[in-house]
């Protein structure tokens, strides 16, 4: 269903002369917001409603994406099995290390809803 209210938020209110024409495209697409002579366009985009970090295994693939470039694909890699949860919408995604072993590893935060990498650290 189409939310009109957005291209009514940056409506002038005593606008006189205004028309939204709307072109949607599957779940994402545009407003153009005419009033008198100026042309406004609106664009809305799609957002799942489960976040864009639904599952765990998103969640450790983008951490992973991330610490590469940071602390070297080989070290990454030495700290699987990633353990990855989920706490008040944000997934705490973090390394392992192998039995017996001391030491730190890497950690990230990352929003469920939008995807937004919170924070990237690594234990000593």
């Amino acid at each position: 269903m189409l939310d009109v209210s957005r291209a009514q938020r940056h409506m002038k209110p005593a606008a006189q002369n205004w028309s939204i024409e709307c072109d949607p495209v599957g779940q994402s697409g545009y407003f153009f917001y005419h009033e008198d002579s100026r042309e406004l366009p609106l664009y809305w985009g799609y957002k799942p409603k489960e976040g864009f970090v639904p599952t765990k295994d998103v969640a450790i693939k983008i951490a992973v994406a991330v610490w590469e470039p940071i602390y070297g694909a080989e070290h990454i890699a030495a700290e699987k099995p990633y353990q990855a949860r989920l706490t008040n919408g944000v997934w705490i995604i973090e390394g392992s290390l192998p039995h017996g072993r001391i030491g730190g590893v890497a950690e990230a935060r990352i929003s469920k809803d939008d995807g937004k990498i919170l924070t990237v650290s690594h234990g000593q």
